[in-house]
């Protein structure tokens, strides 16, 4: 794998991996408001193909700075990744600082369509069982209990988990 730091052309990226996210208008004018008044403060992860860019993370900074005009990015380039590898990276990068529960798992449920537990375990902080009890979350029904249900079982005198 080969990385290099650049500055890259808008118009020479191509297109963008397995978008995970969904942004709602707030987080998006929230980033737009902050690049149009600091700049682009973080770059984005990008694969070089032999016709142009393809982002792997990073699609937010991406999406408003070519939504605002910008006509280039500060852009991390690496090559030499075979298609498993990319995928992975992608995951690596679009789930290692994530705090959703529920995006991890959707994530990892998409990704498990492709590689193993194993595999998935070795380029993530995860362990194998972790990854494949997570799309196990997208199963549970959050509207049918709240925190107020469990505190009033904690407070009874329920112990079971201890």
């Amino acid at each position: 794998m080969e990385i290099k730091w650049k500055e890259i052309k808008i118009s020479e990226i191509l297109n963008v991996r397995r978008s995970l996210k969904n942004y709602d208008d707030i987080t998006y004018h929230k980033l737009k408001n902050q690049i149009k008044k600091n700049g682009q403060l973080m770059s984005i992860l990008v694969f070089k193909s032999n016709d142009g860019y393809i982002v792997i993370s990073g699609y937010s900074i991406y999406k408003v700075m070519k939504d605002i005009g910008k006509k280039n990015i500060f852009a991390c380039v690496v090559s030499g990744l075979s298609e498993k590898e990319l995928n992975l990276l992608g995951l690596e990068m679009n789930i290692k600082f994530r705090d959703d529960i529920v995006k991890i798992a959707k994530c990892i449920k998409m990704i498990l369509k492709d590689y193993s537990a194993e595999e998935i375990s070795i380029t993530t902080d995860f362990y194998e069982k972790e990854i494949e009890d997570y799309p196990k979350i997208l199963d549970y029904d959050f509207k049918k209990y709240d925190v107020s249900l469990h505190n009033n079982l904690f407070l009874e005198g329920n112990n079971e988990y201890f």
